[in-house]
């Protein structure tokens, strides 16, 4: 295999100081891809349609979301990393964590808020507690 590159490829200018050469420069020519002027001689060319080019992803994202069940509850333990006991409205207790909403708007989550969860399917002891219930007036200001 012969030698690709040779001292005739550089400029003075493109020389180290050391009399070696850029690595960045020396192997540009390697990078460099050779592309037929025509890539379908017979002219087979795929083409979509405009219209359907971003439609089509946008929607197949969308159905591909998992379907969740959407309970509400109250918080009965506050557990370390934003992680919460919950117990549902149907008496089960379930581990809760913050969503990324409530984390990035840092929204204070107490034991006793009454709050909305998400829970997967497929895991039913974890959930995701995507909204915090204000209290109304009368029952903040009681002691």
């Amino acid at each position: 295999m012969a030698k690709c590159c040779v001292a005739s490829h550089f400029a003075p200018s493109k020389l180290n100081v050391n009399g070696g050469t850029n690595n960045k420069i020396h192997h540009i020519h390697h990078n460099i891809a050779i592309i037929p002027s025509n890539p379908w001689p017979m002219g087979f060319y795929l083409r979509v349609p405009p219209a359907s080019r971003g439609s089509q992803a946008a929607a197949a994202g969308k159905g591909m979301q998992e379907q969740k069940w959407v309970h509400e509850g109250v918080i009965t333990e506050s557990l370390p990393n934003a992680m919460f006991r919950v117990r549902l409205d149907n008496q089960d207790t379930i581990l809760g964590y913050a969503s990324g909403k409530i984390r990035k708007n840092t929204i204070r989550i107490l034991p006793g808020d009454k709050v909305r969860v998400e829970v997967s399917r497929y895991d039913s002891t974890k959930g995701r507690i995507v909204f915090r219930y204000k209290k109304d007036a009368a029952s903040a200001s009681a002691p």
